[in-house]
């Protein structure tokens, strides 16, 4: 009962405080509502915000406020700030009694949001009017269902989307917290040069809490359905710090057609991939840390599909570091990195592409025209602020460049190392400085520096360039073109838009094609884009040429024009043939005979062109002169070519006139032409030598044609082709060898349907005329008429002079010849003759040994055969002929024959006769000659020269198809029979046997100008086999009892035996022995029977005793060993020889022989000179004291060891001479040689070394002579014992006395001095006309200085030998004083002498008698002597 009454007292009074609370709520919070509203409204319009809404209602079952349609207004820029449909606030008992705003939440639903840079005012208000303090706790805001649209200033112009809803509440401890949720995002991003786009990301979402200046980012997403931001961090404004991370990935294609920001840019980098982000950064706002990372995976950049790269940032102490940059990119790697300091603005960097693939590069997109193939690297260096930015650039292409591809085609492959280094600097983002380039391609090498400016868009480099010895084709440059060494300057400057360059360029060797290498010197300057002015100098060897042009607009193609003028002068003509091939056979044309007749040239000319191309035509005008021209010994005078071209289209024209003076005449010629029928030539010559014509044409003239000639000739080129109106020649006398023609005149025409030409000569008188049709096969209709031709004429015509002749000749012949068909080389036919005929005749006719009373020829076509006969009376022969004019042409002959004296057979002249007599009948075919049959029968045969006799009967000889076969007879051969039999095949193949006996004299019938005597007899026996080409022969021959001498060459043969064994190659001497000089020869050898391919021939000689006849004064007797070996045109002599002895007796006189010995050297080189085989040697040699000199100058015995080499043109002796012991007289003095030494040491020439001395006692004084040097430059020094002056040795060798002894002696010279003086310059030839007449050894007359008288006296001295052993020799003068000496010498033993003297008695003094025994030893070194060796 209790419990009830207290469960309804108690509720009973919460009923009643309810309604009291009720109550007053009822009476409180509408008003408070009202004036919360009101309050809202002063409080919006005191910020500027003009507030608006419908309907206030007030729930208070539920605590709840809802507002609808609610407008805000920017008050101060009178614009809509935003607007909701409905705003629910739900109120808070709790704040309403604590005092706050009693607002726990706000919901507003479909509301739209507008902001932006036009409500700048409105939010600077907020700013400003913002306290500081604790801000008051804020209820929950929920936004749901509306719109915003948002115009920020920055780069985010516009952005608007669908609000799903946005939270906004007071979070205990963390402030306030924001979510946020939007679609369809939508805006336009402002981006600087243009790299702005659209807001790519539809959905965002946001997570975030703001407390107290700190704003932490919990989430941010932004996404579409190939790309995503996600973002998180914080950010204390406190601090000035934050903290933040940041990722995504992006399908680059669909962002791209997105058109989301940067798109401008990135499309041309890269079209398609993946592309994957991250970013963190952490510290005060002025110095945070942080990294980067950005990751492509199959990246589509131009040229490089699927390319994969990663880069990785990192800011650190104000340092942003690209730490990694690295990225595979057509076909090669890219990898970069660098730094940005923030503070200083310092930038540092580094980037390389390394084995990229040209091929994949996409050139166009660079603005690059071309595009190459290869591999090549790259790299870049950047350092400095943006006031001074430097760097360094390096390319370089290993492998050189595959290929280059252009619109017109492709290009050239260059396949060699290309490099380019470089660098320089930015200053101000305005100038650039390049300090410095090198470009290496292949071996050429560029160097220089520049500078440029960014803002006024002008360049200027320049450089050097150097290029080593090469060829184009080395540069990847099909032309055939090399160099030996380039080298040049170039520079290029002015605006970007129209640069201006110049080039120096110089070649010290340039060859183009197949022409001679020049040296170059090209200069160029201008605008390539509208005129460049070139000059080139060619200071070539041999002309000088000059050539400088102009060409306008060189690309393009429309305006291209070009004009030019070239000057060469001293152009050297002796190289005309040369340079004509060179150019013939760069243009790939041949040369053809004009090489050749220009060859032979001598001269020097000048020529001067101009040349001029405009819209496809070309004009040129050029001339040429010479004031002498020597052409193969003709001389050409006052030489003058000009001409003048011009093409415009197809159409051609030109004009060209050319005159001077060939040899004693002038020639004048001129021409013109249209490219068509209008071409027409003339000319004339007047006063040629007909000879050098035949030179200046390179013409053989084997005729030895001559005679002086004027002519006069017209050409034109007509509808049947070309014409001659007329064409005359005429000359005096024309000769044919030796054969000679006067009055002869020859004059002709051809025009368009027929011609005429005639030939006359007055004498002998010839006459040949001809009239042409030009219609098919032009028929020629010919006739001939001569008389009284000597037969000496035919004789020289034939190249036959010389030989005895007599009788004249007549002739006649006639007919018609198809002229076409011979000169286009037609086979021939019975055709090409339509009719033919012609006779000769002549009496009493002699030819040489042969005569004949009549001699008559004659023959006619009949048919098609061409048939006559030949009849002779006085011998009688009567031979009839034929030949078919029908292929194979069938010939026959046949009838009797006789040659000689027609009495008796025989035509006697001296030691030579001969006489021929037989009967012959052949027949075969001109084409076939092999098919040739019939027989030759010689009754008899008889020929003798000087002593060679030779005789045959009945010699019989048969012809069938396979060839000639001797049949019978017999031949004797100076009364030996020899017998010959075989075949002979028309192919050529032989067999043929051969034996008996010849005398060796028959050789001389071969080769009849080399022996001087050639005796004895050759007994032979040979076999020939094989054919024309290449006989074999086998077979043996024996000489006996020869006897050989050579003409111009005094060594005799005799007793010459020889055995010799032929086989199918080389003659093999078995043996060969012979005596010559008193001594003997024998050896063997072998000669190849072909000289054609290097065969090699051997002989090898022993000799003993021979005495060889040179040097003709010496005559030594020699021994030893020689070989001749080798190909004919590389013969060598070896071998080893010794001098068993040589005597030289022949008198000399000084003044004499220096002048024959200069004659001698001079003959010998004239004789080298004239002579073009050479024989080289190698021959040792040695002479052991066995050569004697002992003359009117000398006896000396000299020795020596020495080597011959060199060869027949150029001797060359190695090796030295010494005398063993001597002594030399001259000019009365006798001179005992004590040492002379010839050493020949010099290899290319002779000109030894000397080195003598040699003594004479002059009454107490010793005189010493002595020579060193070289034969061509020798001294002579004198000294003496006493030691006198230079003067006085001179004065006693020369006299006798000093020269203090001939002072005061002036007049003392008498008459027999004087007569002594004046004998000096015959007294040579009276002393040898005395000692050859009384035989003695020496006789001579000096002049002397009698010490008795003082006076100057002629001295007579006299010596004989006998033997080897003694010798006596005396002297007497011819004066007053009559002073007589006499000496004598016996030789006891090899190294012993006796010797005595005697002086005479004089009217001063008494005489005087005394003798000498002598120990004589010679050597070289002392120790020599001891050792007992001299």
């Amino acid at each position: 009962m209790s419990k009830r009454w207290v469960r309804w007292t108690g509720g009973g009074l919460l009923v009643l405080l309810l309604s009291v609370v009720g109550w007053r709520l009822s009476l409180e919070i509408p008003e408070r509502v009202r004036r919360a509203g009101a309050t809202l409204v002063d409080a919006a319009a005191r910020e500027g915000v003009a507030v608006r809404y419908g309907e206030l209602k007030l729930h208070l079952l539920h605590l709840n406020l809802s507002i609808d349609n609610v407008v805000l207004r920017d008050a101060l820029a009178d614009l809509p700030l935003g607007s909701a449909r409905s705003v629910d606030v739900s109120l808070s008992p709790l704040r309403f009694l604590t005092g706050d705003l009693p607002v726990s939440r706000v919901r507003v639903r479909n509301f739209r949001l507008e902001a932006g840079e036009r409500n700048r005012a409105l939010y600077d208000r907020w700013m400003s009017t913002r306290k500081e303090g604790p801000s008051p706790s804020l209820p929950e805001i929920l936004l749901v269902d509306g719109s915003i649209l948002l115009t920020p200033p920055g780069p985010l112009r516009r952005f608007q989307a669908v609000v799903r809803e946005v939270r906004i509440r007071d979070v205990r401890f963390l402030g306030a917290h924001v979510t946020a949720s939007l679609e369809r995002a939508e805006g336009d991003v402002a981006l600087p040069g243009g790299a702005g786009g659209v807001w790519p990301f539809p959905s965002v979402e946001a997570d975030l809490f703001y407390k107290k200046g700190v704003l932490r980012l919990r989430k941010f997403k932004a996404a579409r359905d190939s790309a995503a931001l996600r973002l998180s961090g914080s950010l204390d404004t406190r601090k000035r710090t934050a903290s933040a991370k940041a990722s995504g990935e992006l399908d680059i294609a669909e962002w791209i057609a997105a058109g989301a920001p940067g798109v401008s840019y990135v499309r041309h980098v890269i079209r398609e991939g993946k592309a994957e982000f991250s970013v963190t950064a952490d510290g005060p706002w002025n110095d945070p840390e942080g990294a980067a990372r950005l990751v492509f995976r199959n990246a589509g950049f131009p040229g490089a599909a699927g390319a994969e790269g990663e880069v990785q940032l990192s800011l650190r102490g104000r340092v942003l570091r690209l730490v990694r940059a690295r990225a595979k990119l057509w076909g090669g790697v890219l990898e970069a990195d660098g730094l940005y300091r923030t503070e200083s603005g310092q930038v540092e960097g580094k980037a390389s592409l390394r084995r990229v693939s040209l091929a994949a590069v996409p050139w166009k997109t660079f603005g690059v025209p071309v595009a190459l193939a290869g591999t090549g690297d790259a790299s870049v260096r950047v350092a400095g602020t943006a006031d001074r930015l430097e760097g360094a650039v390096s390319l370089a292409l290993p492998g050189g460049v595959e290929r280059i591809s252009s619109p017109e085609g492709s290009g050239p492959a260059l396949r060699f190392p290309m490099s380019l280094e470089a660098g320089g600097s930015v200053s101000g983002g305005r100038d650039v400085r390049v300090d410095s380039f090198r470009l290496l391609a292949g071996k050429a090498e560029s160097r220089g520096d520049g500078e440029g400016s960014i803002s006024g868009e002008t360049l200027r480099l320049r450089g050097s360039l150097s290029l080593p010895a090469g060829k184009a084709e080395d540069y990847g440059v099909g032309e055939p073109l090399a160099w030996e060494k380039v080298s040049g300057e170039w520079e290029i400057s002015g605006p970007v838009s129209r640069l201006r360059g110049k080039a120096s360029l110089s070649a010290t060797a340039l060859a183009i094609r197949a022409l001679p290498p020049l040296p170059v010197l090209l200069k160029i300057d201008g605008v390539p884009s509208e005129a460049l002015h070139v000059s080139a100098d060619v200071p070539a060897q041999r002309f000088k040429v000059t050539a400088e042009g102009t060409w306008t607009s060189p690309f393009d193609r429309s305006r291209t024009a070009s004009e030019w003028t070239v000057a060469a002068r001293e152009i050297d003509l002796s190289d005309s043939a040369r340079w004509v091939s060179a150019v013939a056979a760069s243009l790939g044309a041949d040369a053809g005979g004009a090489s050749r007749y220009l060859s032979g040239i001598e001269g020097k000319g000048e020529a001067d062109g101009r040349i001029r191309v405009a819209a496809g035509k070309v004009e040129a005008r050029g001339r040429f002169k010479a004031a002498r021209v020597d052409i193969r010994g003709v001389p050409l005078r006052g030489l003058r070519a000009e001409g003048e071209f011009g093409s415009a289209g197809s159409a051609d024209r030109w004009d060209a006139r050319a005159e001077g003076k060939f040899g004693d005449g002038a020639f004048h010629a001129a021409g013109s032409g249209d490219g068509g029928n209008g071409t027409a030539i003339e000319g004339k010559v007047e006063g040629i030598e007909i000879a050098q014509a035949f030179s200046l044409l390179r013409r053989d003239n084997p005729g030895e044609v001559k005679g002086i000639v004027d002519a006069r000739f017209a050409a034109r080129r007509g509808p049947m082709g070309w014409e001659v109106p007329r064409f005359t020649a005429g000359t005096e006398e024309l000769s044919v060898g030796p054969a000679r023609l006067s009055g002869v005149r020859a004059e002709g025409r051809l025009g368009a349907a027929d011609g005429t030409f005639s030939f006359r000569s007055a004498s002998p008188p010839v006459r040949i005329d001809g009239e042409v049709q030009r219609s098919d096969g032009w028929p020629t209709k010919v006739s001939l008429t001569a008389s009284e031709v000597p037969t000496s004429f035919l004789l020289d015509a034939g190249g036959r002079s010389g030989i005895s002749s007599g009788g004249a000749w007549s002739a006649d012949a006639g007919g018609v010849i198809r002229l076409a068909d011979i000169v286009e080389g037609g086979p021939l036919s019975p055709g090409v003759f339509p009719a033919l005929h012609g006779s000769m005749r002549a009496t009493n006719v002699s030819v040489g040994e042969v005569r004949f009373g009549e001699c008559r020829a004659s023959g006619r076509k009949r048919g098609d055969v061409f048939e006559g006969e030949v009849l002779t009376r006085a011998p009688d022969s009567r031979l009839a002929w034929s030949v078919s004019l029908r292929e194979p042409f069938g010939f026959r002959l046949e009838g009797p024959f006789s040659l000689g004296d027609p009495g008796n057979g025989t035509a006697k002249n001296g030691d030579h006769r001969f006489s021929l007599r037989g009967r012959a009948q052949i027949e075969g075919a001109l084409r076939a000659v092999e098919k040739t049959s019939g027989t030759v029968l010689v009754e008899s045969l008889n020929y003798r020269d000087g002593g060679f006799e030779l005789s045959g009967k009945d010699l019989s000889a048969r012809m069938d198809p396979a060839g000639v076969r001797w049949t019978g007879g017999t031949i004797l051969a100076a009364g030996s029979p020899g017998r010959i039999a075989g075949r002979v095949a028309w192919g050529g193949a032989r067999d043929v046997r051969v034996d008996g006996q010849l005398p060796a004299s028959a050789v001389r019938l071969a080769v009849p100008s080399v022996f001087d005597r050639l005796d004895g007899t050759v007994t032979l026996e040979a076999r020939v086999t094989g054919n024309r080409d290449a006989p074999s022969i086998v077979g043996t021959g024996h000489l006996e009892g020869g006897t050989l001498s050579l003409i111009g060459y005094s060594q005799l043969f005799e007793g010459i035996r020889a055995d010799a064994v032929i086989s199918r190659e080389k003659i093999v001497f078995e043996h060969f022995e012979a005596k010559s000089g008193g001594g003997y020869i024998d050896g063997w050898g072998e000669v190849p029977l072909k000289m054609d391919a290097g065969q090699r021939l051997y002989f090898s000689v022993d000799f003993l005793d021979v005495r060889y006849p040179y040097p003709e004064e010496f005559r030594p007797v020699i021994q030893g060993h020689a070989e001749l070996l080798g190909p004919v045109d590389d013969l060598l002599v070896t071998g080893d020889v010794e001098v068993q002895s040589a005597r030289y007796t022949k008198t000399l006189r000084p003044e004499k022989a220096l002048v024959d010995f200069g004659k001698r050297l001079s003959d010998v080189s004239a004789r080298r000179e004239k002579s073009d085989f050479r024989v080289r040697l190698d021959i040792n040699a040695i002479a052991d004291g066995t050569i004697r000199i002992r003359n009117n100058l000398a006896d000396a015995i000299a020795k020596g060891e020495f080597r011959i080499v060199g060869d027949t043109t150029r001797v060359i002796v190695l090796g030295s001479f010494d005398v063993v012991e001597g002594t030399v007289e001259f000019r009365g003095n006798k001179y005992e040689l004590r040492r002379a030494t010839v050493d020949f040491q010099d290899p290319r020439r002779n000109n030894p070394r000397l080195d003598g001395r040699a003594e004479t006692k002059k009454g107490n004084v010793t005189v010493t002579v002595a020579v060193t040097g070289t034969l061509e430059k020798y001294e002579v020094d004198l000294f003496s014992d006493p030691p006198l002056g230079k003067n006085d040795i001179v004065a006693l060798l020369s006299l006798g006395v000093t020269t203090q002894a001939l002072a005061g002696q002036e007049g003392a010279v008498g008459s027999a001095a004087a007569a002594s003086i004046a004998l000096g310059p015959y007294k040579g030839g009276v002393e040898e006309g005395i000692r050859g007449a009384v035989g003695l050894d020496q006789f001579a007359i000096e002049p002397g200085f009698s010490s008795i008288t003082k006076t100057f006296e002629p001295k007579f001295i006299v010596k004989k030998s006998f033997g080897e052993r003694a010798s006596v020799s005396m002297s007497t003068s011819v004066g007053t004083s009559a002073e007589s000496t006499a000496t004598a010498e016996i030789k006891l033993r090899e190294n012993i002498f006796l010797q005595g003297a005697w002086q005479s008695a004089t009217t001063t003094q008494e005489g005087d008698l005394g003798a000498d025994l002598k120990f004589r030893y010679r050597y070289r070194q002392w120790k020599d002597f001891l050792r007992g060796k001299e």
